[in-house]
């Protein structure tokens, strides 16, 4: 009987240490805090150890449930973040993650917005100077799981110091609004933008879109773009390049000024 009650207790203890990993794996994967109670021995058991312990390439990062810590996390320092999110279309999307950024203390900067096909799509520029870091983690979590909507979260990149002290100021005359409208076929956006890229004349904002031709059988391809001409572009060649363009794509090609607002 002794014997059996010290097997009983070993399952058991076993069986604890076990729901504890799965606990703290589970808590690990979102970002949670693990305590550090010397009471919670099964949050504190090592791995390596356990009866249960499962490959290398589960354990990998879990050695003594040390989670990462928020001074790693890139977000919950960054004062800026794009978030990116896409979900089949429904009315309410938009107010759910705005209502989200603004629980956060964020403050939405830039959006673009989208329905492509059947699911809407969402970019947007959110400024988190005012949040603290819990906020913005919080705000990541929240954001995911917003029902039938994918959210991906990253901080923007920044520029180096070099870079900053090196830029000159920006020439707003050399931006232009480009539209092009004609009917449609495969290779009709790659032309254009591999001559920008050639040209190196750097696509500011870019939309798209495709609809039936009012008459006929054939689609009419639709093109708005802003682009900035760097400085060693010709502006005379540009025209000049984009007037045969038009000749070979048999589109038409509308240029004009545009006024920049970005804010480098």
């Amino acid at each position: 009987r002794r014997s059996r009650e010290m097997w009983h207790r070993r399952d058991l203890a076993r069986f604890v240490a076990r729901a504890g990993f799965l606990a703290v794996r589970r808590a690990a994967s979102r970002g949670c805090l693990i305590p550090a109670s010397s009471r919670h021995a099964a949050w504190r058991s090592s791995p390596e150890r356990s009866p249960f312990r499962t490959s290398p390439q589960e354990t990998r990062g879990f050695r003594g449930f040390a989670t990462q810590d928020a001074q790693d996390d890139p977000f919950a320092s960054a004062e800026k973040a794009i978030i990116t999110a896409y979900g089949p279309d429904r009315p309410g999307l938009v107010s759910s993650l705005a209502k989200t950024v603004l629980d956060a203390g964020g403050n939405v900067e830039n959006t673009r917005m989208a329905r492509l096909g059947h699911d809407f799509n969402v970019m947007m520029l959110v400024s988190f100077a005012d949040s603290s870091p819990e906020e913005r983690k919080t705000f990541a979590r929240v954001a995911e799981e917003i029902p039938g909507l994918t959210v991906k979260v990253r901080p923007t990149t920044k520029r180096s110091r070099r870079d900053a002290s090196d830029e000159v100021p920006q020439d707003t005359s050399r931006w232009r609004r480009v539209f092009l409208h004609g009917t449609d076929f495969k290779g009709s956006l790659h032309a254009v933008t591999s001559y920008l890229g050639e040209e190196r004349i750097n696509i500011e904002t870019l939309n798209t879109d495709t609809q039936r031709a009012p008459f006929g059988e054939d689609d009419l391809f639709t093109m708005e773009a802003v682009i900035e001409i760097g400085p060693d572009v010709s502006l005379a060649k540009f025209k000049k390049t984009m007037d045969r363009l038009k000749r070979k794509l048999g589109v038409d090609i509308v240029i004009s000024e545009h006024e920049s607002h970005r804010e480098d």
